[in-house]
């Protein structure tokens, strides 16, 4: 992998658990027992963070009353922190990046990847 400039974020977004799973095996290194780890974790000099389905909050109208439930994304998000270009996660990356973004990198104004 190419190393770049400055530290990168990517924010990907996969249609579940085990698509992520399939991906992260062409970039990230499995330890003796071939787990790759999980949650919060480090690997191969990169930080991933597996934020999962990324809750929605429930709406109200002015009245308190409810408009919609509280629900989830159905996608599978995953953050990744790292100082190298990751091969072939194009397809995966959000296309924008709204500012309050469900997850970040405490402490880091990092330059997020955006689809080609």
């Amino acid at each position: 992998m190419q190393q770049h400039h400055k530290t990168m974020i990517y924010k990907l977004s996969f249609t579940d658990k085990d698509q992520w799973d399939a991906v992260k095996t062409s970039f990230l290194l499995a330890d003796e027992q071939g787990n790759y780890g999980s949650g919060t974790f480090t690997n191969n000099g990169m930080t991933i963070r597996e934020v999962g389905h990324i809750p929605i909050p429930a709406t109200y109208d002015e009245n308190g009353e409810i408009l919609t439930e509280a629900s989830q994304h159905t996608d599978y998000a995953v953050d990744i922190l790292t100082p190298v270009l990751i091969p072939g996660v194009n397809e995966y990356l959000l296309p924008e990046i709204k500012s309050n973004y469900y997850h970040s990198f405490s402490g880091n104004n990092d330059e997020i990847v955006l689809p080609e």
